[in-house]
């Protein structure tokens, strides 16, 4: 039962990006107070958090920046995660220096230039999958009631 309520919790936690950077604060004490299991870990993430991104003084990182809400950019860092695992092998193997790490970075910004023309040449994003548009749908859906007061 812990279980279901700490994934829940994860999962809202995550939510939090999708709502109005003014409504934040409600947002995360929804969140915050959704579990109550005392856990010292859950703590030392909500101290983190709260820390952080939830700062209202001087968060590490301003909300602006961070929310999600009425944009679906990319949700993901998938291809940052590729770009940081790709240039990690690179820079692990024994025989990488300065300049192999210098030349792959140049390729990198060689093709992101390429791939950024060819998009704008083109007006086409990249075709997402069915399960990525239906999520993208639920989330304007839950936008548009919640814009329109129809969920708090």
């Amino acid at each position: 039962n812990n279980d279901i309520l700490f994934r829940n919790f994860v999962e809202m936690l995550s939510g939090i990006a999708l709502v109005p950077v003014n409504d934040i604060d409600s947002a995360w004490n929804i969140v915050k107070n959704y579990y109550n299991v005392k856990n010292e870990q859950v703590d030392h993430l909500i101290k983190y958090i709260k820390d952080n991104w939830l700062n209202n003084n001087r968060p590490l990182y301003r909300r602006e920046i961070w929310s999600y809400y009425e944009t679906l950019r990319g949700r993901t860092n998938n291809s940052l995660e590729n770009f940081h695992s790709k240039l990690n092998k690179l820079i692990n193997k024994n025989t990488a220096d300065f300049l192999d790490v210098l030349h792959y970075l140049k390729e990198c910004l060689i093709l992101s230039n390429i791939e950024l023309r060819r998009l704008i040449d083109e007006g086409k994003n990249k075709l997402k999958k069915r399960v990525y548009i239906e999520q993208d749908n639920k989330i304007y859906r839950l936008w548009n009631s919640y814009n329109n007061n129809l969920i708090n």
